[in-house]
């Protein structure tokens, strides 16, 4: 029987800086807030994303005033098993110590995560693993919008990494389209695991 996985993703603070800042701050003290990501684990078993061997997920964001033009486009959100050395070898400087988290998008992008081998006793993905990157060549640091009563995000794991076929989501419909064995790329083993979705919306207050 297949055991099937749910995943929730809770979006947390970090402090940081990035290239393409989309906060509006309002007046808000002047402070920046960057968007980060934990996943917890629902009732259908005790296991959690990473400890079943899946080391990312794709996410998109949308403001709720701009439904056309997301902050977030398949974006690539890899875990750093720090204990054993797997998933993605992470730089988590700008993680907040209140976000507890491993899990990070920042520096994913196929131009941004270049670790070509590994250290002794280090499993973790290397750019040449090809099918654990990004379809993206950028992943910058994105920030909450105080302008924007909510953000929604939607999810699915694990990563889908295709150049000529990626996951296409439409926020009018909420389709999320999956071109033909693709969902293989990041299954360690099918027999196991299952497809993953989740969507969620924080709001402004």
């Amino acid at each position: 029987m297949k055991n099937y996985y749910y995943f929730s993703i809770a979006a947390l603070v970090l402090a940081g800086c990035a290239n393409d800042e989309i906060v509006d701050n309002g007046g808000k003290d002047n402070r920046e807030v960057a968007m980060s990501f934990s996943v917890s684990q629902k009732n259908m078993t005790k296991a959690g994303l990473e400890e079943t061997g899946h080391y990312n997920f794709g996410v998109w964001a949308y403001k709720n005033t701009d439904v056309n033009n997301a902050v977030m486009s398949n974006y690539l959100v890899g875990y750093m098993d720090s204990t054993n050395k797997k998933g993605y070898k992470l730089d988590l400087t700008n993680q907040s110590t209140l976000s507890n988290s491993q899990w990070a998008y920042e520096k994913l992008g196929t131009q941004q995560y270049t670790l070509s081998t590994n250290d002794s006793g280090e499993s973790y993905y290397t750019a040449s693993d090809v099918k654990y990157m990004s379809n993206k060549e950028n992943q910058w640091l994105k920030y909450w919008d105080y302008s924007s009563a909510n953000t929604e995000f939607f999810a699915y794991a694990p990563y889908v990494k295709s150049a000529t076929a990626p996951v296409e989501f439409n926020n009018s419909t909420k389709v999320m389209t999956f071109p033909d064995n693709t969902i293989i790329a990041g299954c360690d083993n099918l027999s196991l695991y299952e497809y993953m979705y989740a969507s969620t919306t924080v709001s402004k207050a």
